[in-house]
């Protein structure tokens, strides 16, 4: 259930049993980060994407309380901005401050942006070595494999990931289209 939910990438999770003050505690400090963050969250709704670089260098100063959450956001606007030299650096630089994935997924995808797909690829295999269930690493790791033309192996990321949550329709679509051009007609049906 964790693993599903990690690939939505959400706000916060409670793991049950939990008790009322604990739930509205941490919806209140969902709430508070949201509203300290606003004109940020709301550049990367509009998809304005430099706005919200700057922001995060004025917001990280302002808020260091939040530095973590500001930084994966930056990560992020480098990648979608196309900024992917920027974004291997600043990923490889988090890399050495924090134990967490986000940076080390962020640099695979600035690797393989870049046309890395074979350091990207050791990049992935890595995290899921470490974990297996890991969705957001597979999911790279099958794009590499995809845009390496090894369909084979990209359906069976993609099949993995589909075992953890087969709740996804654009997956499935992706699926079918890799059957279809595997020739596999009915598996794509």
């Amino acid at each position: 259930v964790v693993s599903h939910f990690i690939e939505l990438e959400p706000d916060d999770y409670l793991i049950k049993p939990f008790c009322g003050a604990v739930f509205v505690e941490r919806i209140e400090k969902v709430l508070e980060r949201k509203s300290a963050l606003f004109p940020l969250l709301m550049a990367v709704d509009n998809k304005e994407f430099q706005t919200a670089i700057g922001l995060c260098q004025r917001y990280k100063k302002n808020f260091p309380v939040y530095s973590g959450y500001i930084d994966r956001i930056n990560g992020d606007c480098l990648l979608r901005s196309e900024r992917h030299q920027e974004a291997k650096q600043f990923y490889e630089e988090a890399c050495k401050h924090t134990d967490h994935l986000w940076p080390r997924v962020g640099f695979g995808q600035a690797l393989k942006e870049l046309g890395d797909l074979k350091a990207a690829e050791a990049v992935f295999q890595e995290i899921l070595d470490k974990y297996p269930k890991q969705p957001l690493a597979r999911k790279h790791l099958a794009g590499c494999l995809m845009a390496s033309d090894r369909v084979p192996e990209a359906l069976e990321q993609f099949n993995i990931l589909h075992k953890v949550n087969s709740a996804n329709p654009l997956r499935e679509l992706i699926i079918a289209n890799l059957y279809a051009s595997l020739q596999q007609h009915e598996k794509a049906a």
